[in-house]
């Protein structure tokens, strides 16, 4: 079997060069794409709680956890306990956090102009609802073991 006909093949080429792009953008405002991913999670009002962002993303919690760090050094994010429950804590974004989510936001919305200009809206959700699926088997056929 040629790798190259292989549907991982595929989506893995995808998901790079998507995240190359996606990168290139994020390191002139000097983040990465996960932290980008983690600004659009959050906002200065609503925190979220931080056993929340993980999931949320799709990653695991030692992760999380030095990519939280991380972004508490560039002052990104700031950490509060939960004035209800002391045991959680919440995540909000600061004021330099805010400015970099705008351009989070600006970069992924104009992709997805460039998208739509060359791809139908049914060609997009057409692959949208492919991903969704693959993305599930994917899921009902993994084991930890």
């Amino acid at each position: 079997m040629k790798i190259s006909k292989t549907v991982g093949y595929h989506l893995r080429n995808t998901q790079q060069a998507v995240s190359r792009m996606y990168n290139s953008y994020a390191t002139q405002n000097n983040i990465s794409i996960s932290m980008a991913y983690v600004l659009l999670l959050l906002n200065r009002i609503d925190g979220k709680p931080s056993t929340q962002i993980g999931p949320d993303l799709g990653m695991e919690a030692s992760s999380i956890t030095r990519l939280m760090k991380t972004m508490e050094d560039k002052k990104l994010i700031v950490k509060k306990q939960d004035k209800y429950d002391g045991r959680q804590v919440n995540v909000f974004l600061t004021a330099l956090g805010e400015k970099k989510k705008s351009k989070a936001k600006e970069t992924i919305k104009g992709f997805n102009d460039i998208l739509k200009k060359q791809i139908s809206k049914e060609e997009l959700n057409s692959f949208l609802c492919t991903l969704e699926k693959i993305n599930q088997l994917a899921e009902e056929n993994y084991s930890n073991s």
